[in-house]
């Protein structure tokens, strides 16, 4: 009986730890959104209509951007993204490394 509560145990225990997931922090501070947006500013791409997306991101040991996920079903946006944020350097507090950001983003249509 004993080694069943200790093996029931050691189960519960590894699915606590198998459900560790990356969990995004809830907001971006203002002076890394203002740094990310000046990066998606320039060569915007063209929008049928206003497109809100949520881009997940860390910023790595060597202060780069790594995306993590783009949520947009538009391969252009998720593209786009990509293309102008993903290991691009940015001057960040120590604080932010190695933290999941989420970051909502609209496009504009124009």
């Amino acid at each position: 009986m004993k080694n069943l509560i200790i093996v029931c145990s050691l189960f519960v225990c590894s699915l606590a730890f198998a459900n560790n997931s990356i969990r995004p922090s809830k907001k971006v501070k203002q002076e890394l959104r203002t740094k990310i947006i000046k990066l998606l500013s320039s060569d915007k791409p063209i929008v049928n209509s206003d497109v809100t997306t949520t881009v997940d991101f860390m910023i790595n040991d060597k202060n780069e951007i790594v995306i993590v996920n783009v949520h947009s079903d538009i391969k252009e946006i998720t593209a786009y993204v990509k293309r102008k944020l993903n290991y691009k350097t940015i001057n960040t507090a120590s604080e932010n490394k190695g933290k999941v950001y989420q970051l909502p983003i609209t496009f504009i249509k124009q």
